[in-house]
């Protein structure tokens, strides 16, 4: 089998990871003590990333070509439910009281799903603008400890989107963070007083081998571009 492994979840309380394979539509369970498996699941197509419920018997799977999340029963190792999200869906947070955030990269939208009820019940639009065309590309998600504040890393808008959650059904945009070229990732330090975000592309660590500081240097003085 083709092997391209995406998001990673590992059981509360049990010796289980679980691992999406984006090439094959498949999320594998395997015991990291030994590393045999306990089953294969299939899902959609491209699973991007992996959510698990609190108690563990619940696990979300995004499948970023099909534009869905599939909902996996973990003690029977089945779908249960299908849900229909935005484009493109990838990176996903769940909040204690039942809420799964969905970004969706090709639509400029995270979709707040209803996990009780297994339907999309809100949709918040990332943009600056409500009206902006496509192109935000929303792909990193993180929530502050109190699960008050969703951020929402925008790659092509080299921002991060700020979400006031606190009611549900009420999201509102709080405003923008700018951020370096293409966020990537976002994460919020244990205290909630610091937001690490990590930018995709740019120089900043490039090789410059032939630099003013390099024993290779030409001696033209410039820094490699």
């Amino acid at each position: 089998p083709r092997i391209l492994w995406s998001g990673l979840a590992h059981h509360p309380q049990e010796d289980t990871v679980y691992a999406a394979n984006h090439a094959e539509g498949t999320v594998v369970a395997f015991k990291p003590s030994d590393g045999s498996i306990r089953g294969i699941v299939k899902v959609e197509t491209a699973p991007y990333d992996l959510a698990l419920s609190p108690d563990g018997g619940t696990l979300y799977c995004s499948n970023w070509a099909s534009d869905t999340v599939s909902v996996i029963d973990t003690a029977s190792l089945k779908v249960v439910a299908t849900i229909s999200v935005g484009d493109n869906p990838n990176d996903m947070v769940l909040t204690n009281d039942g809420r799964l955030f969905v970004a969706c990269a090709n639509d400029n939208s995270v979709v707040v799903i209803d996990t009780a009820k297994r339907r999309a019940v809100e949709t918040i639009k990332t943009t600056m603008h409500p009206r902006a065309p496509e192109g935000s590309t929303p792909n990193a998600l993180a929530l502050d400890p109190e699960a008050e504040t969703l951020f929402i890393a925008n790659a092509d808008n080299n921002n991060v989107c700020l979400v006031d959650i606190e009611e549900a059904d009420e999201s509102t945009v709080l405003g923008f963070l700018p951020a370096g070229w293409y966020p990537s990732a976002v994460a919020v330090g244990v205290d909630g007083k610091k937001l690490y975000i990590g930018n995709a592309k740019g120089i900043a660590s490039a090789a410059n081998e032939k630099g003013p500081n390099s024993p290779l240097a030409d001696g033209s003085g410039r820094d490699q571009s």
